[in-house]
Order: C-alpha cells, then sequence, then structure tokens
C-alpha cells in the first residue's frame, strides 16, 4: 500500500477516534442536577418491580441463538436456557433466563 492511501484511511481513523472520545464523558456540571443535590439518607437497596403475585421481579438475561439454543428435539428441561438456570440458581443467583 503507497503513502498516498494511507494518509485518508488514517485521518478518517483518527477522526473517528476523536467524534468516540468527543461522545463520551460526563456531562457539565450545571447541566447535571443530580451533582448538586446531596447523597440520600435512605438505607437499602432501591425499590424493585414487583409482579402481580406480589413478589419482587428477577432481573432476566436474553439468551439469543437459533434452534439449537432453544433446544430444537430437546424436553423443556434439558435445553440450554433451562440447563443455565439450573446452574444459575444453584449457585444462589436471583436472575431468570
Amino acid at each position: 500500500m503507497t503513502a498516498t492511501c494511507r494518509a485518508p484511511r488514517l485521518a478518517v481513523c483518527l477522526l473517528g477516534l476523536l467524534l468516540a472520545a468527543r461522545c463520551g464523558g460526563q456531562a457539565p456540571q450545571e447541566q447535571n442536577p443530580q451533582a448538586s443535590r446531596p447523597p440520600s439518607t435512605e438505607k437499602g437497596p432501591p425499590d424493585q418491580p414487583v409482579s402481580e403475585s406480589g413478589e419482587p421481579q428477577r432481573p432476566k438475561i436474553v439468551m439469543l441463538g437459533d434452534s439449537l439454543t432453544a433446544g430444537l428435539g430437546l424436553l423443556e428441561s434439558q435445553a440450554f436456557p433451562a440447563l443455565i438456570q439450573q446452574k444459575i440458581e444453584a449457585d444462589g443467583y436471583r436472575f431468570e433466563v
């Protein structure tokens, strides 16, 4: 590759990096009203969504894949998501797959 072909690519890459760096970061102090708010004195975890039965909802893990991921040809209890759910519950985590 010649130097003339590299220059435009380098410029585009640098521009992309500059734009990506500019997109991140924290908002200025005057635009972020939560930054000036004093810390909360409440104790305990924030409110959790509650299901219709009255118990807190567990965070959900979504598995993307094909028919093999869904367990085509297997019993529902033998499918990959069900096996992961069993492992999560055995380890004491409160997630729903």
